[in-house]
């Protein structure tokens, strides 16, 4: 299990299914997990203060490096096999349905690139089906 703090992506409804898509970096160990299972997790937290510093420390820290899941006090849970962070107040549960790497080619606006890809790694774009929603 690892998380990342994101905040590209979004829902809709697409090829007839209610989706969630999010971003992720090519250089993410978070790609790695998104690789090589089927479903995906992405929960959201209340807006106080203590959330807000734990989600800014996930977001700076790699899962490579250290537990960041015990580091924040966060807990694991599950839906089936997919795991989630227990704290959230909002979890989508998604399938994978698909994934496309955005590529320098890919940019109509090439003033894009350079604030956003100096470091030369791009979006990985996965898109799932939204197979379970649970709030508190």
């Amino acid at each position: 299990t690892n998380t990342m703090t994101i905040s590209w992506g979004g829902t809709g409804v697409m090829w007839g299914k209610d989706v969630g898509f999010v971003f992720v970096k090519e250089n993410r160990y978070t790609k790695e997990f998104l690789d090589n299972f089927d479903t995906f997790s992405i929960s959201f937290f209340a807006p106080t203060k203590e959330n807000s510093l734990m989600l800014q420390y996930m977001g700076n820290i790699s899962g490579r490096n250290e537990d960041k899941l015990a580091v924040a006090k966060f807990h694991v849970n599950f839906w089936n096999d997919t795991p989630y962070i227990d704290e959230a107040r909002e979890i989508s549960i998604l399938k994978k349905l698909s994934v496309t790497k955005i590529s320098p080619e890919d940019f109509i606006a090439k003033d894009i690139i350079e604030p956003f890809y100096e470091d030369g790694y791009y979006h990985y774009m996965y898109i799932g089906e939204v197979l379970q929603l649970m709030a508190r």
